[in-house]
């Protein structure tokens, strides 16, 4: 027993002696200085350089001063740095700081479509020690045509619509993402070597997966006709008068259309309304040649409201009968229908939306989405004895009947609008939609619904306002867009509860602002 407890010692105290011989050995060791080091600016261990380029541009990669530096020996660091830059596993360049075509670099990185998220490795390379510094790269790239830039169309002589392309760019001031617009006049005409026929009237947001599922397509609509335009590629996709089942109708004089998804709707300067009705796969579908029957009553439509989203389609006025069309479809725009509103079974109805007087004027008819409450309706704006009035409604999508609330009626709005002036109602915003913004020649106003329908000036510009939008791709409802009589085209960046702006860009396209599209495969913006 006495001699086991001696093996234990003993190799206790070998072992306690192995432990002290490891802790003086102070090795062989060889040790190098560093020398000159790059100071880093960013932390590349939480945050990569970030890279952005567009097809058809040049990509600039300028870390060297934005995101790390050497300071006063700049210059001594050209000779003793070397410089690796990595993306999809290739080595695309050997210079820190350079400029290339966007198209080279995903050539060189062997990416075969522009596409964000894309990672990399940049190598800073002490050529006299070896001793190398990494920083992570973060790179996107975007096709010549991409989401949330403007499609913008204009007055360019008697006969011809002028499309412009505000396009927007975005850069890193630090942290901060900085969004800039810059304005390629005439770009349609330069592109593709003709104008489009007819004076400009309306662009709508196309949503047309077979066209392009991610930037979408405008839908345009002339005095000559209606026209389809890839936002992808920035080219005519088709004639609408090419698009009917039995050849184009007579007198085909085109005043407002829209197309959303499956469904589309062409109106007509007499009234007529042609419908299209389009296959699951967007393979098949044509205008019938024939109008769209609504009743024995017949009709006369020129005009369509907005919608704000997919499986909201417009509504329209009956301007023969002095009645509010509801246009309804199933599953994105299959089974659509176009039906007149009736009276329901209660008794509160203070305005008659089935048999609207005749000293009632229509000036504005929109869905709404109340984010607070989160519901469906509608709104018309009208005048009448001299007052502009706002009336919110509901309705039965079985039979059409308006539902009866006795807490809604009309409200007479703090000032006197006509359909001259360009209304900007809320139907996506974030917040509570209680508030609508409006132009009256080169005044914006905002009236807030939840302030006893106050009326404020916000924003005062050069020439009368023809066009409002906001932003929704990007930023929703953090940009306007404002088109102008003149020509003039600004974004602001603005806040809507304290109604405060700010200039972001501005260009001018010679001839007055018809409309705006944003580019994108979005479902909804309030666009007047």
């Amino acid at each position: 027993m006495n001699s086991m407890k001696n093996i234990v010692l003993l190799g206790c105290l070998l072992l306690a002696s192995l432990l002290t011989g490891c802790f003086k050995d102070e090795g062989n060791y060889t040790y190098k200085d560093l020398g000159l080091a790059p100071k880093w600016i960013i932390d590349p261990n939480t945050e990569p350089i970030r890279i952005n380029g567009t097809q058809g541009e040049m990509m600039k990669f300028m870390p060297q001063g934005k995101d790390f530096t050497f300071g006063e020996d700049s210059v001594a660091a050209l000779d003793i740095f070397r410089y690796e830059w990595e993306v999809n596993g290739t080595i695309i360049s050997e210079e820190s700081n350079f400029e290339m075509k966007t198209d080279t670099v995903m050539a060189r990185a062997n990416l075969n479509k522009a596409e964000t998220g894309v990672t990399g490795i940049l190598r800073i390379i002490n050529k006299q020690n070896g001793i190398t510094y990494i920083g992570r790269a973060y790179l996107g790239f975007r096709p010549k045509f991409y989401i949330g830039s403007f499609v913008v169309v204009s007055d360019k002589n008697t006969d011809a619509t002028k499309c412009s392309y505000f396009r927007l760019k975005t850069r890193y001031d630090g942290p901060n993402l900085v969004y800039e617009y810059f304005m390629e006049d005439d770009l349609y005409y330069q592109m593709n070597g003709e104008d489009i026929p007819g004076k400009p009237l309306k662009i709508r947001n196309c949503l047309a997966p077979h066209i392009s599922s991610t930037s979408g397509a405008s839908l345009i609509t002339t005095t000559e006709g209606v026209y389809q335009l890839n936002n992808e590629t920035f080219t005519m996709y088709t004639d609408m008068k090419d698009e009917f089942l039995n050849g184009t109708p007579d007198n085909f004089k085109p005043a407002d259309a829209f197309d959303n998804l499956r469904l589309s709707c062409i109106a007509t300067q007499d009234g007529r309304i042609f419908k299209r009705q389009m296959s699951e796969n967007y393979l098949t579908g044509k205008y019938l040649s024939d109008p769209y029957f609504i009743d024995s009553k017949g009709y006369k439509v020129t005009k369509f409201s907005t919608y704000v989203f997919r499986d909201r389609e417009p509504l329209c006025f009956d301007e023969k009968n002095r009645r509010v069309l509801i246009i309804q479809s199933e599953n994105n725009g299959m089974n659509a229908t176009i039906r007149p509103l009736v009276k329901g079974d209660g008794n509160y109805y203070p305005f008659p939306l089935w048999e609207i007087p005749a000293d009632v004027d229509v000036i504005h008819l929109c869905p709404t989405y109340d984010r607070k409450t989160y519901v469906s309706g509608n709104a018309i704006y009208y005048n009448q004895g001299g007052k502009t009035y706002k009336y919110d409604f509901r309705f039965s999508s079985s039979d059409m009947k308006v539902l009866e609330n006795t807490e809604s009626a009309p409200v007479a709005l703090p000032v006197y609008l006509t359909s001259e002036d360009i209304l900007m109602t809320f139907g996506c915003f974030s917040g509570p939609a209680n508030k609508m913004v409006y132009a009256k020649g080169n005044e914006i106003h905002c009236i807030n619904f939840g302030e006893n329908y106050s009326d404020k000036l916000w924003i005062s510009v050069d020439s009368k306002v023809t066009v409002l939008l906001y932003t929704v791709v990007y930023n929703s409802y953090k940009y306007m867009v404002v088109g102008c009589e003149n020509g003039d085209v600004m974004v602001y960046a603005v806040d809507n509860e304290l109604l405060t702006y700010r200039l972001v860009s501005k260009a001018n396209v010679g001839g007055r602002v018809a409309g705006i599209n944003e580019t994108g495969f979005y479902y909804g913006a309030d666009t007047f």
